[in-house]
């Protein structure tokens, strides 16, 4: 399996995940639905990317014949950084997405 087939699985697998939440997801209202939302997404893209240094670090034959141990592990290093962003972020928006959406739109009938 070449780089640009494992990452087009990969990108597949991301894209499902955003499709089932969109699936399981009731009607978006309000600034705070919309908040909440990006926070459960990325929370979701996260645990995904968890899943997948797991395998990219699994030393399976066919991801190291044909990436090579080096770029997958250059790989796992990235995806690692990425996935820490998505939690703190997702993290941030869960916590804070009420409060968030009540202040903004104050400020912003407001601001009329």
């Amino acid at each position: 399996m070449g780089p640009r087939a494992v990452l087009a699985v990969i990108g597949i697998g991301a894209l499902a995940v955003i499709a089932l939440w969109w699936h399981s997801t009731p009607d978006v209202r309000g600034l705070g639905g919309w908040l909440t939302g990006a926070g459960e997404v990325l929370g979701l893209l996260a645990g995904y990317g968890v899943v997948v240094l797991v395998a990219l670090m699994a030393r399976l034959p066919p991801l190291e014949r044909g990436i090579g141990t080096d770029q997958l592990a250059r790989w796992h290093a990235m995806g690692g950084r990425y996935i820490a962003d998505h939690q703190n972020r997702a993290a941030r928006l869960l916590m804070n997405d009420a409060p968030t959406a009540n202040w903004w739109l104050k400020a912003s009938a407001m601001a009329r």
